[in-house]
């Protein structure tokens, strides 16, 4: 059984708008005869964003008799039934503290800490 991961409208405008602007503000600089640095920050920024984002985002999540598959563009995580000890309805809440992850580009992964 798979499922495919709904992204909110702010997953996906933040997900657009933040390559878009990190490219417009490379070609404006290449455009008004900047230095170096002002036009391949922005790319090098661009990529920084865009390589672990596409490692991480999932795209669906699969559940077999062997164990849950969480689908990524570039890898796939796959947990075992065995290592499944509780599975529980965890209610939203602000209390989450994002320590590595994204909360609106590509969707919403990484590592967070939640006091509940």
């Amino acid at each position: 059984m798979r499922h495919r991961v709904v992204f909110s409208k702010w997953v996906k405008g933040v997900t657009v708008f933040t390559p878009l602007m990190l490219a417009a503000i490379s070609f404006y600089s290449l455009q008004r005869g900047g230095d170096m640095f002002t036009v391949i920050f922005p790319a090098v920024l661009l990529l920084a964003l865009l390589l672990p984002g596409l490692y991480y985002t999932p795209l669906a999540v699969s559940v077999s008799r062997e164990g849950l598959c969480v689908h990524r563009p570039l890898a796939r995580k796959f947990i075992p039934m065995e290592a499944i000890r509780d599975i529980r309805l965890c209610p939203p809440t602000m209390g989450a503290i994002r320590v590595f992850g994204s909360g609106g580009f590509m969707g919403y992964w990484g590592w967070f800490r939640e006091g509940d």
